[in-house]
């Protein structure tokens, strides 16, 4: 019986998953029904962790400024007006965070190289002759380290217009900048890095979100404010 009430629930979540929009969950959790910001949760994780990979080196970093974007977006919920999409709402508070973030962690280690800290991540890539499936993964780790070895600008962009396939407007939206700004900084993103690197990878498959850490994130950021 425990296991028919389990598996109705997740049928249950699933269905709302993909037939509620952000506003309808919005509206649920504000009239108390909090258990459902799950769903605004597991909807936005993998752009969430995406974005906050632009602005910090590492994984586990990145996903501390996840938890802290979604516990701040939840304590303010009530502020969203919807004259912005949710999610732009949600990025920008994830922006910044990873701002302060990014200053916390310059004061405290102003002396780190780190370029050692990312090849300590992503080692260089070496042809080797390997299996398909294990070169695929060396090129990928090879094209992260590239795009985090751009200025901080045209990262975020790169990251938020081609892996993340955001449109211009709306990473302008989340940037407070111009559209024009954006494409300019793309366009400068692009040409820094390597053509090989681009024509050899899907960009889609960079920064790598998997169940097991969107339970994890979910899990931690539902205990924290339910």
């Amino acid at each position: 019986m425990v296991m028919d009430h389990v598996g109705n629930y997740i049928h249950e979540f699933t269905r709302l998953e993909r037939s509620w929009s952000d506003d309808q969950v919005i509206d649920h959790v504000l009239q108390g029904e909090k258990e459902y910001f799950e769903l605004l949760i597991r909807r936005h994780n993998r752009q969430l962790f995406r974005i906050a990979r632009a602005y910090l080196p590492l994984d586990a970093e990145a996903e501390d400024i996840m938890q802290e974007a979604y516990i701040k977006a939840f304590e303010k919920l009530h502020t969203f007006q919807g004259r912005s999409k949710f999610s732009t709402w949600l990025i920008r508070i994830l922006i910044n965070c990873a701002l302060v973030r990014n200053q916390e962690l310059t004061r405290e280690a102003s002396q780190i190289d780190i370029d050692s800290l990312i090849q300590s991540q992503h080692p260089p890539f070496e042809e080797p002759k390997l299996p398909s499936e294990e070169l695929k993964r060396n090129l990928r780790g090879t094209m992260e380290t590239a795009i985090d070895s751009l200025p901080e600008k045209y990262r975020l962009v790169f990251v938020m217009r081609m892996v993340q396939n955001m449109s211009s407007k709306e990473t302008a939206d989340c940037l407070n900048v111009s559209i024009d700004n954006v494409k300019i900084r793309l366009h400068r993103a692009k040409k820094l890095l390597r053509t090989r690197l681009e024509n050899v990878l899907n960009v889609e498959e960079l920064y790598g979100f998997y169940l097991d850490r969107c339970d994890r994130i979910t899990k931690t950021v539902l205990d924290q404010v339910l």
